[in-house]
């Protein structure tokens, strides 16, 4: 009798130490997704934080194109919105991800148009300090292509985790949600969009 209490505390205790383990390897991983989507939110910022230079330094040389400078900080500030959003609600990650890459689709696009706009101003494509901002910028898209390639692994490592079995019971149990990848079709359109071309 006493053996059989034993084994039964035995198994017990071992299933009890396996939930420990899963729940606690599903917040490593979730946090690691986490992590990555906060790298991705401060090179956006950058980015956000870099057309406003861009526009002044555009708008001493392209009078006419009052338009196209709505359309870009319009844009761009709608996209600085969702992702401000995004972070503050880490519940909804999830729901707001989708909303968070058609703004910044939008925002692309508006920047490449104001590309297109400064082929028109040769004086402008040679001005020192906008070559320097289209440099930057550059390198921020780059810098975003590799974090969105780490988050998108960061985000197959925590769904491969929590949907494997036993996990998935667990993940069930403890209510956590597979996580959508960023995807690499609308991405690779964003960055022909922003393309800076001499």
């Amino acid at each position: 009798m006493l053996i059989t209490v034993t084994v039964i505390l035995a198994i017990l205790l071992f299933i009890i130490f396996q939930i420990i383990r899963i729940y606690n390897s599903l917040i490593r991983a979730q946090n690691n997704v986490q992590n990555n989507l906060a790298d991705i939110a401060v090179v956006l910022n950058k980015r956000y934080d870099l057309i406003p230079n861009l526009v002044a330094t555009a708008k001493k040389y392209m009078e006419h194109e009052n338009d196209t400078f709505i359309r870009v900080t319009e844009a761009r500030n709608s996209a600085q919105t969702m992702l401000k959003s995004m972070m503050d609600d880490k519940t909804a990650i999830s729901a707001l991800l989708p909303q968070l890459l058609t703004a910044e689709q939008g925002f692309s696009s508006a920047l490449g148009g104001f590309n297109l706009q400064i082929e028109n101003y040769p004086e402008l494509k040679a001005d020192t300090q906008m070559l320097n901002l289209q440099q930057e910028l550059s390198n921020l898209e780059n810098e975003l292509a590799t974090i969105r390639a780490s988050y998108n692994f960061a985000v197959t490592d925590f769904n491969n985790l929590a949907q494997v079995f036993p996990n998935n019971l667990i993940s069930g149990f403890f209510n956590f949600k597979v996580i959508k990848w960023l995807e690499i079709d609308n991405l690779e359109e964003k960055k022909e969009a922003v393309k800076v071309e001499f």
